[in-house]
């Protein structure tokens, strides 16, 4: 418990540390173009870290209750209520309902007494219609409160109009939160903003961001968890580009992380591009608008520039994660490297249904302004597709033969080439252990 206490404490003083060094160059870069790119970003967090939302439902780890038909009745039509209301796409809804509405003719539900069975029997006949991962029914034992609910709409920020202060009077607009959880702009249309919670990166106490190093060969190294939404998760981000801006090629992990905020990931693919570059649009059927997201035109600190960027990911790999690494591949800005990822693209709100039930309803879907879709239901296609296991040292092995190549230097090649040759026997050998088993 003390080290558990010393630890927080020395986190609370190097965030503050780095709040006070970066204070200045945030409110140099903050100009109304950038306050601009990034409301549209926050407007579309993916809430998935705190809930885990694919094939591992934290509703398995609740204990128990008993429920009766007056709360299956409460949960079902709550369900299909919410999904009318706010599914991304109508037409599926509609087939949920029907499929739900026939199994519940058939009497499929009514002899079930447990509140951790319907909502993993619900899930599951709801997936099988829309195979869409991150819509879930979720069971909890104890009393759910508002801050309970992940992804529930909540003010995060005020919408800045004509460049004008974020903060309520002249020049912005004001936020009204509605009792459904949509919040309008006065006199305009509402925009839903989810509230991102904590996952496995904030338990770690490292905002998400687990390892910043610098491999053999001068390759950076990221790993992820997850992409924090908070300012602190944000200045970690930009310190760990600053620390890895004279690498020679970086390596980004994503084998382990399940997602987060998109300001997170819009921050960091910014540095890989010398201007702003359209990433994405995003289409929100509760508002009914499509909105774009671009990356920043000013970043903390120095760009990465155009040197080599290479992707890990697995099946595990999820969400935000996945958003990551479908914009850079199609902006041929990275090479993806591992597995086929989970395929969950649709931004998610929390819907309360009683004191113990909540509905996950995936409600936008973002658009590729290269490829017109995204990667739901099929996930992203590695460029190199090898086991999840191995990806980190072919990653390394392709980026050194790249540097390799550009090098004039005679000792540095010479250095180059025995990385390589190690590098390359222990591939050999990962190969050969995979075509065994």
């Amino acid at each position: 418990m003390h080290s558990t206490i010393l630890r927080l404490l020395h986190l609370k003083q190097r965030t503050a540390h780095l709040r006070d060094q970066n204070a200045t160059a945030r409110r140099a870069r903050f100009t109304p173009r950038a306050a601009g790119l990034l409301f549209p970003a926050v407007c579309f967090v993916v809430a998935l870290a705190s809930f885990n939302a694919a094939q591992q439902p934290r509703t398995a780890e609740q204990p128990d209750m008993t429920i009766d038909a007056a709360t299956r009745t409460q949960v079902i039509e709550g369900t299909l209520k919410h999904l009318r209301e706010g599914y991304v796409y109508p037409e599926v809804a509609t087939r949920m309902e029907q499929a739900i509405r026939e199994r519940a003719a058939k009497k499929e539900y009514e002899g079930i007494t447990s509140g951790r069975q319907l909502a993993q029997r619900l899930t599951e006949h709801l997936q099988a219609v829309s195979r869409d991962k991150h819509l879930r029914v979720n069971y909890r034992a104890a009393k759910l409160g508002d801050d309970d609910i992940p992804g529930s709409a909540r003010i995060v920020r005020r919408a800045p109009e004509g460049g004008g202060s974020p903060a309520d009077g002249a020049g912005g607009r004001r936020i009204i939160r509605e009792p459904g959880g949509a919040e309008t702009p006065a006199g305009g249309a509402p925009v839903v903003v989810r509230r991102a919670g904590g996952g496995a990166g904030e338990a770690s106490g490292n905002l998400g961001l687990e390892k910043v190093e610098t491999l053999d060969g001068n390759v950076g190294l990221l790993d992820f968890s997850m992409f924090d939404p908070s300012e602190e998760a944000n200045a970690k981000v930009s310190e760990a580009m600053s620390r890895l801006a004279d690498t020679d090629a970086l390596i980004i992990d994503l084998r382990r992380c399940r997602g987060g905020a998109r300001r997170t990931i819009t921050l960091l693919m910014s540095y890989f591009f010398d201007k702003s570059i359209h990433l994405s649009d995003a289409y929100d059927r509760i508002a009914d608008s499509t909105q774009e997201s671009w990356s920043l035109a000013d970043v903390p600190g120095r760009r990465y520039g155009q040197k080599d960027v290479y992707i890990l990911t697995s099946n595990f790999t999820f969400s935000a994660a996945e958003d990551i690494s479908y914009t850079l591949k199609n902006l041929k800005r990275a090479i993806i490297v591992g597995e086929t990822t989970g395929g969950g693209a649709h931004p998610v709100m929390g819907r309360r249904l009683n004191d113990h039930f909540f509905v996950m309803v995936p409600f936008a879907r973002y658009i590729s302004p290269i490829t017109k879709s995204n990667w739901e239901g099929t996930g992203v296609e590695p460029d190199i597709k090898v086991p999840a296991a191995h990806a980190l040292k072919i990653a390394q092995l392709a980026a050194l033969k790249k540097i390799s190549a550009r090098k004039t230097d005679a000792k540095a090649s010479a250095q180059l080439k025995g990385l390589i040759e190690t590098l390359q026997r222990e591939v050999d050998e990962l190969k050969k252990e995979s075509s065994k088993s």
